[in-house]
Formats: structure tokens, sequence, C-alpha cells
């Protein structure tokens, strides 16, 4: 689907689009800054990780079957008409996927023009279908922390106490047995109610990476008045601090 410089053909993608295929473009916000900006300023209110997802449809189908996510999303239409339709929520807050038992009812039916969001909780069921092609929108994920996270991280500062670095002991029994399930629970329990989730924010915070919304390559057109604003968000690759020009 490429050349031999590794860029995608247009007549590849137009022949597929002709044939009703869906062009997805995961993390959308790495490639248009408007885009970027946006999930920069919604992880800084919102103080949690997103990500920004294109579909643009070509054809008379939806390209998933009904399926939930495991975050919330919100559904901006940008271009032609979808009907979206939501089964409901089977599991409140699912931490891994979960396969319908059968045939599902839908719960709410409705149409999404341009300039319309759909908010999506985490765990519920939906699918779209377009109504009038092409039909493009962005789909925003937005990754809250939750208990298991915030477990994962409390896992982290359990080194430096000398009971829970101990051996569990799976051969004692007896008052040995007793008196290290007796040590080992204290030792937890003191760890969890020192620990805050107030720290835990804070941690997240400082661990964010940053995301790039403009390349280097594109600050040499500048003029000298311009200036570098950094702006903290989350990026799949790896961590490294980005800069966004602004005229002054």
């Amino acid at each position: 689907y490429s050349d031999k410089a590794g860029r995608l053909r247009p007549d590849v993608i137009q022949g597929f689009a002709t044939q009703g295929a869906t062009l997805a473009i995961d993390e959308i916000e790495a490639m248009v800054p408007a885009i970027g900006e946006l999930a920069a300023a919604m992880e800084r209110e919102l103080r949690c990780a997103t990500s920004v997802n294109c579909y643009i449809t070509f054809g008379a189908f939806s390209a998933f079957r009904p399926h939930h996510d495991l975050h919330d999303v919100l559904a901006l239409q940008i271009h032609g008409v979808k009907r979206w339709q939501s089964f409901g929520t089977p599991v409140a807050f699912p931490v891994d996927k979960i396969r319908p038992s059968g045939p599902m009812k839908p719960l709410w039916d409705g149409l999404m023009t341009p300039g319309d969001l759909l908010y999506l909780p985490r765990g519920e069921f939906h699918a779209a279908v377009p109504e009038a092609r092409p039909s493009v929108h962005l789909t925003i994920g937005i990754h809250q922390t939750t208990g298991v996270e915030f477990l994962r991280w409390l896992a982290t500062k359990v080194t430096h106490i000398e009971a829970l670095r101990r051996d569990l002991g799976p051969l004692l029994s007896g008052e040995a047995r007793l008196a290290r399930d007796r040590e080992f629970s204290e030792a937890a329990r003191a760890l969890l109610d020192k620990a805050t989730v107030v720290e835990f924010f804070d941690n997240q915070d400082r661990e964010r990476q940053l995301r790039p919304l403009a390349s280097v390559g594109g600050l040499s057109a500048r003029q000298p008045g311009s200036r570098l604003t950094p702006t903290v968000a989350l990026v799949a690759a790896g961590r490294r601090r980005s800069y966004r020009a602004s005229e002054t």
C-alpha cells in the first residue's frame, strides 16, 4: 500500500474507498496540531490521558461490530451523518474486554450530524452506521485512572518496607504462620492508610509524558520574535519535551 519511500499510495487508498472501506487514523492528535492542542487542553483540565482516533467511512456498513471501550469516549461528528446505537453497560467499569452473550437490543438510537457530540461511558456497548457518506468522526478517548492503577502505583512504594520485602514463608505453620501473616497484614494496612489519592494524582502529573505539537523542523520558518511554550501531555512513543510555537 506504500511506495518505495514508505509513503501511502493515493491510488490504492482511493481504490479501497470506492469499495466502501473505512480509513482509521489512530492517534491523529500527533499529526494534526489543532487536534493535538485540543487533546493537551483536555488533559490539563481532566488530569488524565487522552487519545484521539479519526474514522473516515466510505461504505454503508460499520467498521466494527457492537463493542465497548475500556475508557470513556467522546464521539465528535465532523462530516456526513452516522446513526449511533447504544446497547447498555452489562458490567460497570470493566477493565477487560467483554463479549456479548448473544444478540443485543439497542437501548438508544440516534443520528449524529456535523458538530454533534456523544458521550459513551466506559463499558457501554455501541455501534455506528453511516447514513450520509463519506462520514468522518473523531473519537476522543478519556483514560481515567482507577483503583487498579492506584494499587499498582502503591506496589512501587513497598521496597523500603522490610516486612513487605521478606519472604511470605510458604512452609511456615502454626504460630510462625500466624505471626508472619500478622506482620504482613499490619505493614500492608499501614502503607495503605498512609497513601492518599491526592499524592497518587500528583505523581501521575509528574510522570505524564510530553505531547509533541510541532516538529522542530517546522519551527525554522518562525520569526525571531516567536517564543516556545512547553506543553505537558501524554504521548505513546517515548518521553520527550515538545514545544508549540506562537507569535509574541
